[in-house]
């Protein structure tokens, strides 16, 4: 039998994403065949009650109070980050220059100069690394993306993404962490936006310029624990005598965001991302129209292409259903069977393999790297800018 490689892992976040990643990590080495020994080294949160249900879930043989003590931990090979995106950076390269391989939580940072310093740093100190950007990870981004790597959609003409949500259209739920600019970045632009700008990155390339438009919808929201500062899960479960006349707080962070994008040889699109599109739980799809046919992605449909190609015969022409099953790239690791679907959980796994199968060959397999994560956070810059200038902004140069 080989030799398996021990990688003890440390996770900075004891919430929602950070469970995530250790659900899917608890078993990625036996569902993906990877010869690893994946071991919870250490778990950090300056919540006590988080740190010790995690703890204790997932056996983790260090709990800390203080990430800079997670970074110090010998047993850690590589950090996981799942923190607010405020504190990305700072816990970033901290991680970094201690020789940690490195997973960070989208948005890696507040701005392109800092996601493009800390992906120079990770280069020099010779670490792997990835973004989370776990919708990279569906079988049906690998297949979209070679139909159109093979010219199967002939010339691309347009596009429009959407990725919308309503966890915010009620203004009266409380304030969290998401509506503080100084905590969230820009908003919904950077996190509902990195997604659907991912995927536009992922299967057409960098835009040669865009413009954009944001807005904050509900002005302030009511403060509900002294600071608002907890996750959108526990203020939302806050719902006790909504109206009861407390403290408000501005909100700082956009609730939607629309942009045109241009990219060269005359293929240009729109994306729109909101948090306030009342009744909408996770709509996200993306549509690439090209000259011989066109592709749909929606993530409420996630195992499958909706897929047009220009036929002779006109009689059988139209959009066909095509599922994703274990002829497509990873989903035999988890069925062997068609019609049996994946989902987002399923989905981090494959990310969070990629990224354990750089460490273990020691090259990059990551679906998404520092270096890509810098180049979406590069677009979420120019569509902050274009809306406060209300002007067309350049992508060609390096920003």
């Amino acid at each position: 039998m080989a030799k398996r490689t021990r990688i003890g892992i440390g996770i900075i976040g004891a919430g929602y994403i950070s469970n995530a990643h250790a659900l899917a990590l608890n078993s990625v080495a036996k569902v993906m065949n990877l010869q690893a020994e994946i071991v919870f080294a250490a778990v950090c949160s300056d919540v006590q009650e988080e740190v010790d249900r995690f703890g204790n879930r997932f056996n983790c043989l260090n709990l800390y109070a203080n990430w800079q003590d997670l970074i110090q931990d010998p047993q850690v090979d590589a950090v996981i980050i799942g923190t607010p995106p405020a504190f990305h950076f700072e816990q970033a390269k901290a991680a970094i220059q201690a020789g940690k391989h490195l997973l960070c939580e989208k948005p890696i940072a507040l701005s392109g100069y800092q996601c493009h310093e800390l992906h120079a740093l990770a280069q020099k100190h010779k670490i792997w690394h990835a973004v989370g950007l776990t919708y990279l990870a569906n079988p049906a981004m690998f297949m979209a993306r070679q139909l159109i790597k093979d010219g199967k959609l002939g010339t691309l003409y347009a596009f429009s993404g959407h990725f919308n949500e309503d966890h915010l259209s009620d203004p009266d739920l409380p304030f969290h962490w998401h509506c503080d600019e100084a905590l969230a970045g820009c908003g919904t632009t950077a996190d509902l936006g990195y997604h659907i700008i991912g995927k536009l990155l992922y299967l057409l390339g960098r835009p040669r310029a865009l413009t954009a438009n944001r807005q904050v919808k509900v002005k302030r929201r009511r403060v509900v624990d002294g600071r608002g500062t907890r996750s959108i899960t526990a203020a939302t479960a806050d719902q006790t005598n909504p109206r009861t006349p407390t403290e408000m707080r501005l909100v700082t962070a956009d609730d939607m965001t629309n942009a045109v994008i241009r990219y060269d040889h005359d293929l240009a699109g729109v994306i729109q991302v909101s948090r306030i599109a009342t009744g909408r739980d996770q709509f996200i799809q993306l549509e690439i129209n090209g000259s011989e046919g066109s592709i749909l992605l929606d993530m409420e449909n996630m195992n499958e292409i909706q897929l047009y190609l220009r036929q002779q015969d006109k009689q059988q022409e139209g959009f066909k259903r095509v599922m994703i099953g274990p002829q497509h790239q990873f989903f035999a690791h988890f069925c062997p069977a068609p019609g049996h679907g994946l989902g987002f959980n399923d989905f981090l796994m494959i990310q969070d393999a990629c990224f354990i199968r750089s460490i273990l060959h020691n090259k990059n397999e990551a679906i998404a790297d520092l270096g890509f994560g810098a180049q979406v956070q590069d677009i979420v810059d120019a569509m902050v800018e274009a809306a406060d200038m209300e002007s067309w902004v350049s992508l060609e140069e390096p920003r």
